[in-house]
Formats: structure tokens, C-alpha cells, sequence
């Protein structure tokens, strides 16, 4: 009687078992969903410039679904459970949804039932909009670029916000993730957009007092150069003046040109010159801060015309500036840059046509950086330094070319 009643216990484990597999087997088959979301900071109209720009406490937010197997998955969208979207098994789906929001907060959900997942699934995330959430932190970053004289902009995003010191946070270019950032490590991206065309650019985290997570993005329009002229400038400061600078335009590659103008700070300067062409030199007297000073050119061949841009910074960063000397015959060149107070506690990093190459020895104004280029041919040097009283780094470049018959 004994061993039946053990052998009946065993065939209703078994049985047991196998149920519990096939329950278990049947809810692993409900696809795992996800989606990301940020706020768009202009919606594009049916023309590429009519834009409409949010407001701080309201706008239009983007919902991206990101999920295995997405498209082989029928799901819906919901807001505060109510139906605002269906996304079917079609090949011109974009697993988008894109909404315009009051302040307030709002459950966004996207929910599949499939044959496979008959009970369901979903996946929701929380949206706050013009109400704070204390727990999570307010993103920003500012972009910097940096033309160099073939037209190129190299780009450069600097993350700055309150409690950055405490965050990990991630750097997305159109929804992918291309660099991660800890507390202390680097706050700022270098990007090279290979392509023209329109980028978004976003700063994501999640925090365990931030579940649903936050994110900053905004959106970088890269333009196709053309057969534009290289161009750049030189500056130095006037002497005997505080803050004066002298600065003198570079123009190669153009026959004939249409107009020349200079900027700072976006606003157009004028400078003594051929009236209907402008001046190659623009001397400027700047207050104390950072100030972006731009020179563009218009040839016949460049309508849209070809911008050079670089930061002024006048009182907090050290006006920085390097002399060179090659080695004997070959491709290798000593760089040495001026001294400036503290220059021997601030790491001093070297560019060469927008790419790291390297930094200075210690006692960098005594040892000299020194650096092998790969060719002969025509490169933009580049110094840039960042100190506690000038977080965004200020730089100084210089063009060398070197002609062919050097040796390697």
C-alpha cells in the first residue's frame, strides 16, 4: 500500500511539472516590449523650415518602440488607457507615436495580445509634463562646433546640469546609444557626422529614484559643404589693449569672391572694407565671457556660402598659443606652447584635423608635445585646455601644411 501511494505522488508531480512547463512555456512566448520617449523641441510641418517650437510647460513628445522582434508584433498604444494608436504588421510601419501634451501626468503604455500571448502584455512608462519630479534629474547640454578649413564642422556636446557629479548618463544619436558617461569621467562628446542630414542628439538616464527614467535632446541639421573655398582665421591680441583682438581671414580655393562677413555672437559686425565685398581684417573689442566669433564667405560657386567659427574666451581662460618647429626633414614636429599661470597643473590635449592625438608631458612649457603625421599634405593643429574656472575648455589651432618630398 505503501509504495502505491508513493507511485501515485510521483505521477501527480509529473503532472504538475508538465503543467507548470506549459504555462510557463506560453508566457515566455508574450514578446518582451519597450519603448523610449523624449520631447521634441520643434515638430517639422510638411515644408522642411516650417517648424513649430514648444513651450517649456508643454509640447509634442515622441514615443519610440524598441522591442525583439518588433516586426513580427502587433501592439497598440495608450494614454491613460484610452487607444490614441494601432501599429500592425505592415511594412511601412514606423513604431512611432507622436502626441502633444498639457502639463500634467500621464501612463503611456503599448500593449500586445497575439494568439501566442493570449492573457496579453504591456509595457508602460510615466510622462510628466510642466510638473516636477525631484527624484529625477533636468538634463541639458549645450553644443559647441569647430569648422575646420576644408568646411568640415566637428562637433562637440557638453553635458551640463545640476548633479551631474552623481548621474550616469548615456549619449544617444538617433536612438543609439554611442558613449556612456560616469560620475567624473569625461562630460562631453566629440561627434563626427560622416553624412549630411538631420541627427538627433539626446542624453538619457535612469536612476533607481528615476524608474522611467529622463532625457534631453536636441536636434543637429548637418549641411552638405559643396564646392566651397577652405577658409579660416588668425587672432591675436592687439597689444597694449585688454580684450582687443585683431582677427584676419584665410581664403583658398576661390577665384572670385561675393561677400565676406563676420559675426559674433550671431550678429552681424561691420568692418572697414570694399563695401560690397567686406574686409579680411575685423578688430573687436570683447567684454569678459565667451564669445563665438564667425567668418563667412560667399563665392559664386558656394551661394549658401562656407562658415568658419571659433570661441573668444576673455577673462576666466587663459589666452592660449603654441609655436612649432619640425624635426630635421621628416613628418614629425615639436609643438610649444606658451606659458600661462597654472599651465603646469591642467592637462594640455592636441588635435589634429578634429581627431585626439594625444597630450603634453608633465611640465608641458619645458617638454614640448610631439607628434608624427602620416603624409604630406595640409592639417589643422589643435590645443584645448579645460580648467576648474573654464569648464568648457578654450583652444587655439593653427594650419600647417607639409609639402610633398618630405620624408616619412
Amino acid at each position: 500500500m505503501k509504495k502505491l501511494s508513493i507511485w501515485l505522488l510521483s505521477i501527480l508531480t509529473m503532472l504538475f511539472v508538465i503543467t507548470s512547463c506549459e504555462i510557463n512555456e506560453e508566457f515566455d512566448r508574450c514578446p518582451e516590449l519597450a519603448f523610449t520617449f523624449q520631447k521634441l523641441d520643434s515638430v517639422r510641418l510638411d515644408k522642411v523650415d516650417d517648424t513649430i517650437s514648444n513651450d517649456s510647460l508643454f509640447g509634442y513628445y515622441k514615443f519610440t518602440a524598441d522591442f525583439p522582434n518588433i516586426e513580427e508584433t502587433a501592439y497598440e498604444w495608450f494614454v491613460n488607457d484610452s487607444l490614441v494608436d494601432s501599429e500592425l504588421i505592415l511594412d511601412d510601419r514606423d513604431n512611432m507615436y507622436v502626441g502633444f501634451f498639457e502639463p500634467g501626468i500621464y501612463n503611456i503604455c503599448i500593449f500586445s495580445e497575439t494568439p501566442e500571448c493570449p492573457e496579453g502584455t504591456s509595457y508602460c512608462k510615466t510622462l510628466r509634463v510642466g510638473v516636477t519630479n525631484p527624484a529625477c534629474p533636468e538634463l541639458k547640454f549645450i553644443t559647441r562646433t569647430d569648422t575646420l578649413p576644408s568646411g568640415k564642422v566637428n562637433y562637440k556636446f557638453i553635458a551640463d546640469f545640476e548633479g551631474i557629479e552623481e548621474v550616469s548618463y548615456g549619449w544617444f544619436i538617433n536612438g543609439d546609444l554611442v558613449e556612456d558617461s560616469a560620475p567624473g569621467e569625461d562630460n562631453y562628446l566629440r561627434w563626427d557626422f560622416e553624412k549630411p542630414g538631420v541627427y538627433e542628439v539626446c542624453i538619457k538616464t535612469e536612476t533607481p529614484d528615476c524608474p522611467e527614467g529622463t532625457s534631453y535632446c536636441e536636434e543637429v541639421v548637418v549641411r552638405e559643404n559643396g564646392n566651397c573655398p577652405e577658409i579660416s582665421f588668425d587672432k591675436e591680441i592687439e597689444p597694449g589693449t585688454v580684450g582687443t583682438y585683431v582677427f584676419e581671414a584665410n581664403i583658398e580655393g576661390a577665384d572670385e569672391i561675393s561677400e565676406i562677413i563676420w559675426l559674433v555672437n550671431g550678429e552681424y559686425v561691420e568692418s572697414p572694407g570694399d563695401p560690397q565685398v567686406g574686409s579680411r581684417i575685423l578688430v573687436y573689442q570683447f567684454e569678459n565671457g565667451i564669445h563665438e566669433v564667425c567668418l563667412k564667405v560667399i563665392t559664386p560657386d558656394c551661394p549658401e556660402g562656407v562658415k568658419y567659427c571659433k570661441e573668444i574666451r576673455v577673462g576666466n581662460c587663459p589666452d592660449l598659443f603654441f609655436e612649432y618647429e619640425q624635426d630635421g626633414d621628416n613628418l614629425a614636429y615639436y609643438f610649444y606652447p606658451s606659458a600661462f599661470d597654472g599651465i603646469d597643473e591642467v592637462t594640455l590635449e592636441w588635435f589634429v584635423n578634429g581627431d585626439y592625438v594625444g597630450k603634453s608631458p608633465d611640465f608641458p612649457h619645458n617638454n614640448p608635445f610631439y607628434y608624427q603625421f602620416n603624409a604630406p599634405g595640409r592639417y589643422e593643429v589643435c590645443l584645448m585646455i579645460e580648467t576648474p574656472d573654464c569648464p568648457a575648455g578654450t583652444s587655439v589651432c593653427k594650419v600647417i601644411e607639409i609639402p610633398d618630398g618630405v620624408q616619412e
